[in-house]
């Protein structure tokens, strides 16, 4: 005979005995014949091959294959494809609904959106820059910004001065530091100018004349991070429910309340009216993006053997190409044209010299 081992059982608290110091009373365990052991596990072992051979017979006289086997044979993918093709002929369409194989919905993003996979109004973009390195750096790390003689950045590199430029986005987007509640850039200067520049310091080696730029930019990204808030989170939505159900999660939501109460005055919805208006007259759009007019400067004059400086009209003809991939309007076409097929631009170079004397006085000076 075989035992297994004996169990002791007792009550939490202890049996009498045991308080008393006896042993604890031995119960023996049930007993289970050999034979009864091994016959169950032959019995599951007998099932589960069966099962398994369940799982592997041929239906229909069809390969099964598994899911990996399917994706490195494209032949199988097509004779399945014309197979399933065929049923789907014979039984008809369903439910008016398109039924296509898994490869096909894998390799079709809008047949997704179609049969309702996937929601139309969402797609995958990469978000806000967030320039994780340049906040994360250290006193000691700070890297030296130049600046040209209207103290705009011009240097060391195209790179740095992009994330320079990105760097004063993300300031503009943060409500530690611009918060969205206050009505004009020059109340919030009032309280919040000493700790912007203080911070901007602490990533950059900057001049002390480079501050009115770097408020300048930063005002600037403010009013689009604003104006983009406002037409994505406030505009389209109809109840201050639905805005605050779908509130940008950079805000807090004490501030996007005081938002909505002050996008919905009737003087504040004259002015956007006006500025909508006015924003509409405006002509020609340059098309270079965060690039700076001043490093657009600094390249043409680099290009010539003079090293002079450009004229209006050269700045205007580069800034409004850009990008060459995109078409040009005809409007915009049209003036660059008209520019180029002028025998000389003298009043416009005139007035270039002239603007470039003041400035190069102005620096003087505050040198």
């Amino acid at each position: 005979m075989q035992y297994k081992d004996f169990a002791f059982s007792h009550k939490p608290g202890g049996s009498q005995s045991q308080r008393q110091g006896q042993s604890p009373i031995k119960k023996r365990a049930r007993f289970i014949m050999p034979s009864i052991v091994n016959s169950s596990a032959q019995l599951a072992e007998t099932s589960y091959r069966q099962q398994g051979a369940r799982t592997h017979t041929h239906k229909d006289n069809k390969i099964q294959l598994s899911h990996m086997q399917k994706r490195r044979s494209p032949r199988l993918k097509a004779a399945m494809t014309r197979e399933e093709d065929n049923q789907i002929e014979r039984n008809g369409v369903k439910d008016n609904k398109i039924q296509l194989t898994h490869i096909q919905k894998r390799q079709s993003p809008r047949l997704k959106v179609a049969m309702g996979e996937v929601e139309s109004n969402k797609s995958k973009t990469r978000g806000p820059t967030l320039c994780a390195k340049v906040h994360g750096r250290i006193f000691e790390e700070r890297e030296q910004i130049i600046f040209n003689a209207n103290w705009q950045p011009i240097g060391p590199s195209d790179q740095a001065l992009s994330n320079f430029s990105s760097f004063l986005g993300t300031i503009a987007r943060t409500h530690v530091y611009c918060p969205l509640t206050y009505n004009s850039w020059k109340e919030l200067l009032k309280t919040r100018r000493e700790e912007i520049w203080d911070y901007v310091n602490s990533k950059y080696i900057l001049h002390a004349q480079a501050e009115r730029y770097v408020m300048k930019t930063i005002n600037e990204a403010w009013r689009i991070h604003k104006c983009r808030v406002k037409s994505s989170h406030f505009t389209k939505y109809r109840t201050d429910a639905e805005c605050l159900k779908n509130r940008p999660l950079s805000i807090p939501e004490i501030q996007f309340k005081k938002l909505i109460k002050y996008w919905k005055t009737e003087k504040v919805k004259k002015l956007s009216e006006m500025n909508t208006t006015n924003r509409a007259l405006q002509k020609w759009p340059h098309r270079v993006g965060p690039t700076s007019f001043a490093r657009i400067r600094e390249r043409l004059r680099a290009s010539k053997e003079n090293h002079d400086s450009p004229s209006q009209a050269e700045i205007f003809v580069t800034t409004r190409r850009g990008n060459q991939r995109k078409q040009l309007d005809a409007e915009t076409s049209n003036k660059i044209d008209k520019i180029q097929l002028q025998p000389s631009n003298l009043y416009l170079e005139l007035r270039n010299m002239a603007k470039f004397v003041v400035m190069e006085e102005m620096s003087l000076y505050l040198l």
